[in-house]
């Protein structure tokens, strides 16, 4: 799978409302969880802590397929502007090439 495949189908993901539906609820367990939790428990609270933060990381790299998608483009674009730039560049110095 292509990156540019990858991030339109990371940003489908992140727009579908039955996964955002789904991420928001349980966020708001992960956070009555860790409210109701006795401030003695701290091994639980650590755990759930992380599963929050698993929970973002997972929105994140969704979101950077996206980016990874740009900047294939923006170095294909980059590398095909070089090519046309050497291209040019070698037929100037060709013998016998036009000069201005």
């Amino acid at each position: 799978m292509s990156p540019t495949e990858r991030a339109e189908r990371a940003q489908r993901i992140l727009d579908d409302e039955v996964f955002q539906s789904m991420m928001e609820e349980i966020r708001m367990g992960l956070v009555a969880s860790l409210e109701t939790l006795p401030m003695g428990d701290v091994d639980t609270q650590h755990i759930v802590a992380l599963q929050l933060q698993l929970l973002k990381q997972m929105r994140t790299r969704l979101a950077s397929y996206g980016n990874d998608a740009a900047l294939e483009r923006k170095v294909a674009k980059e590398s095909s502007f070089r090519a046309k730039m050497l291209e040019t560049y070698s037929s100037l110095r060709r013998p016998g090439a036009a000069t201005s």
